[in-house]
């Protein structure tokens, strides 16, 4: 009789060991899920600023085209473009334009423009993007080309 009563005792004891082990288990699942998902969110906020930097060197480019006449340089040769806002997905961002010019030339008929443009999430100041590409600026013929291999991006 002694032995039968401990039989279940065994079995108790097996079934408390099973049932630690699957929650242990489960817990590690969902914070594994939860790490994911956090990942996921960050990558997808890292290509939305990504694509808002990009924006913003368009803008850019495109600012500077339109005003390519009018725009008054610094004495250190450089001017900004008007701040604009966009919405990429979940978030609008601030973007703003700077360039700087340097003469190419001795007469500085032909210069080196260098455009840096900035996309700064509104809800998140850390988050931030950076991208520069080069301007060939021709004053005497009112015309610009990108020099091929001066984007970059941080």
């Amino acid at each position: 009789m002694n032995r039968k009563s401990q039989q279940g005792m065994v079995t108790l004891l097996f079934t408390v060991v099973l049932m630690i082990t699957l929650t242990i288990l489960s817990f590690t699942t969902a914070k594994t899920l939860l790490t994911e998902q956090t990942i996921s969110a960050n990558e997808l906020r890292g290509k939305e600023v990504g694509y808002a930097a990009e924006a913003a060197l368009e803008y850019g480019i495109g600012w500077f085209n339109s005003n390519f006449s009018t725009v008054v340089w610094s004495a250190a040769n450089t001017t900004t473009a008007t701040p604009t806002t966009i919405t990429a997905g979940s978030d609008s961002y601030t973007l703003s334009v700077q360039y700087e010019r340097n003469c190419l030339s001795g007469a500085c008929d032909l210069y080196l423009v260098e455009v840096t443009a900035t996309a700064v999430a509104n809800n998140d100041s850390d988050l931030t993007r950076t991208q520069v590409i080069r301007l060939l600026e021709d004053r005497n013929n009112n015309l610009y080309i990108r020099v091929p291999g001066s984007w970059r991006d941080w």
